[in-house]
């Protein structure tokens, strides 16, 4: 199969008419299955009304696996991104409006850029280290800037259509800061006070903003 008959196949499965009656016929297909088992049932061990056993047995099953695979084949299809455009919501919770899902054949190879964060140590010698972190340049430029402005690690402050990270991109981030030691709990007895930079941490930033925007007073 060529990879434009294949790309087709796929497109042809995403259509709406298509998304609706796949999770329809499992469900009832599931749902039938579940009915006979459960009149099955009612006879064996001498139940009141079967009839009811069949009805509820179909029904249940049914309604139930339609909405799950509903709410998954939703997830999978091309229109979902044009309706968070139309509406502008972030639908899925995926820090962007109207982002097209990657392809479910082509893993997107990880974020990874090498930052070079210098020292000078009191002596006068100069020791130079090499990070690698999972953002991009912009991403990088924009978080050294805002944490050397006294911008929090807040969730809200970072992500979304209007911020350089996805949910899952920046926690993934902030979770290389803590390992690093960059970062760490506001309070350590509690997580739900989010965390802060440790003042190593913000050192790095200055750097790595000094860097990255040349022009950017070091005083500022």
């Amino acid at each position: 199969m060529s990879d434009e008959t294949s790309k087709r196949s796929n497109s042809n499965l995403h259509t709406f008419p298509i998304s609706i009656f796949i999770p329809f016929s499992q469900a009832v297909l599931t749902g039938i299955v579940a009915g006979i088992l459960a009149f099955a049932f009612a006879l064996t061990f001498h139940k009141n009304t079967p009839l009811i056993w069949l009805l509820w047995g179909f029904l249940l099953p049914t309604a139930l696996l339609w909405m799950m695979l509903l709410k998954r084949w939703i997830k999978l299809t091309d229109w979902l991104p044009a309706v968070e455009k139309m509406t502008n919501l972030d639908i899925n919770q995926d820090g962007r409006v109207g982002h097209k899902m990657p392809s479910m054949d082509v893993v997107p190879e990880p974020k990874q850029l090498t930052v070079t964060v210098r020292d000078i140590h009191d002596q006068g010698s100069l020791s130079v280290m090499r990070y690698n972190l999972p953002v991009s340049e912009k991403q990088i430029r924009e978080f050294s800037l805002g944490v050397k402005q006294g911008v929090s690690l807040a969730e809200a402050n970072w992500i979304g259509p209007a911020h350089p990270f996805t949910r899952d991109e920046y926690r993934a981030f902030r979770g290389e800061l803590t390992r690093k030691r960059w970062a760490e709990l506001s309070n350590h007895k509690s997580a739900n006070q989010g965390f802060q930079m440790t003042s190593a941490g913000q050192a790095v930033m200055r750097e790595i903003a000094r860097t990255y925007s040349p022009t950017t007073d070091d005083n500022a």
